[in-house]
């Protein structure tokens, strides 16, 4: 799969594999496209594939999170994710400067990306409560759409993640 095929796909579904695993898979088209495992049980670093290129994620802070995401051949940041964690998404920039938005719902189950001309570039879109599982829809296609992609993705299963944790903790709190 390569990434003109990728950017000619509008629509994809995310989904984790396994109860206790991270690895998720996106597919599209009818093919799998792409996969995010995560390293080890805790923590944000993670490694994503697509196109044959592999990305990988470095998660660091804790109320005012980073994300550095590079190629895995590479020394240098391929972009970065400042989170705005209090007010509903974050903003990536590129080395080149190029920014984008990120926003999600009060919920944290919904996420975009959108460009600086206010244009939405992809979504994705938490459907079921009990099963995770996203629908992804590229609404502009562009050379970055993999990254988007894998973005997206990480962004989506870490809130996921921190929302399931947070029942948990709410639920031991309230049985205490």
């Amino acid at each position: 799969m390569n990434h003109h095929r990728i950017s000619a796909i509008r629509t994809m579904s995310m989904s984790k594999r396994g109860f206790f695993k991270r690895l998720y898979e996106i597919h599209g088209g009818g093919e799998l496209l792409a996969t995010l495992s995560f390293d080890g049980a805790f923590g944000g670093g993670a490694t994503g594939v697509v196109a044959g290129e592999s990305w990988t994620f470095k998660r660091t802070g804790f109320f005012t999170t980073r994300v550095a995401l590079r190629k895995a051949t590479s020394e240098f940041d391929d972009g970065v994710f400042q989170n705005r964690k209090w007010s509903h998404g974050g903003t990536l920039t590129f080395p080149d400067g190029r920014t984008f938005s990120a926003t999600t719902d009060r919920w944290g189950r919904d996420l975009q990306f959108v460009a600086e001309s206010g244009e939405t570039v992809m979504s994705f879109r938490s459907r079921g409560k009990l099963t995770f599982a996203v629908d992804i829809e590229v609404m502009q296609p562009s050379a970055d759409v993999s990254l988007f992609l894998l973005l997206g993705c990480y962004i989506v299963a870490m809130m996921s993640e921190e929302s399931a944790s947070t029942a948990a903790a709410a639920t031991v709190a309230t049985m205490a």
